[in-house]
């Protein structure tokens, strides 16, 4: 399993649809950098007689810092950007018929694990990678200033209290919780392939999935269907609260309903 492991990661990660994915990253996180921080004046607003005032600052002027369009954009095409590097790769091993010359040299089960793995780890890879890369981007000009207790997210968001105690622990924590689910999520498009017949089908349901549950769970007046909405894992600036039963059965939801459904049907489909 240990070799098919290295050849599924090594596919998804020398790909040319990973190339197209970390492009995408740069230029989001790059155009926000250009237009946004560049043009700063870091002083503009600090006034040293002013306890209150600071100047321009990491915290608030990288892309997720504060609501910013460069944010909005993030939050919807994620939902696309995790898919494109391997999150169709099982749809295409079986219509080149690929599947089959693995499956006569290789065990289905450890196939199918090893796919699991090398979409998950791809898919978290380029979920956190346009923040990471903005966030790098915005520290070369940027101030790196001890958060004031007027900013920052939401009381009841996550990790909170790790903002103003560590807040480079607290982004690390939070770009983890995105790989994560970024990773789960990839996993509908496994799930999916083995019913789909369009690549492209493949391709948007993760994407038209979550945004349609979102919207249908705002609806109801509980915590914990709150929780599942998916959008609130990628709402870095924790504009609302994040509820973490809510988020416990959404990572259940969807690992169920992706990688187990996909291994254990993928385990019992004969493959023509």
């Amino acid at each position: 399993m240990k070799q098919l492991l290295k050849m599924e990661l090594k596919r998804a990660y020398t790909g040319g649809w990973m190339k197209i994915a970390v492009i995408m990253c740069f230029l989001l996180a790059a155009e926000h950098f250009v237009l946004r921080v560049l043009p700063l004046d870091i002083l503009s607003d600090y006034n040293p007689y002013v306890a209150s005032s600071t100047p321009k600052n990491l915290l608030s002027g990288w892309m997720a810092g504060t609501p910013s369009l460069e944010n909005e954009i993030y939050q919807y095409v994620v939902y696309i950007m995790i898919i494109l590097p391997f999150g169709t790769s099982y749809y295409s091993d079986v219509k080149s018929g690929l599947i089959k010359n693995i499956y006569t040299r290789q065990n289905k089960l450890k196939y199918l694990i090893s796919k699991s793995i090398a979409v998950f780890a791809s898919s978290g890879t380029i979920a956190v990678m346009p923040l990471v890369m903005n966030i790098l981007l915005c520290s070369t000009i940027l101030p790196a200033i001890f958060p004031e207790w007027s900013s920052g997210p939401n009381c009841d968001g996550l990790f909170v209290y790790m903002y103003y105690e560590n807040y480079i622990i607290y982004y690390l924590a939070i770009f983890l919780m995105i790989f994560v689910y970024a990773g789960l999520i990839a996993g509908l498009a496994l799930s999916i392939s083995l019913f789909a017949r369009n690549i492209f089908f493949v391709a948007t349901s993760p994407f038209l999935i979550c945004m349609v549950s979102d919207r249908l769970l705002a609806f109801f007046n509980s915590r914990l269907l709150w929780g599942c909405q998916v959008s609130r894992i990628f709402d870095v600036v924790q504009i609302g609260a994040k509820y973490e039963e809510g988020m416990i059965l959404l990572a259940i939801v969807l690992l169920v309903s992706g990688y187990i459904t996909f291994i254990a049907k993928g385990t019992c489909d004969e493959t023509f």
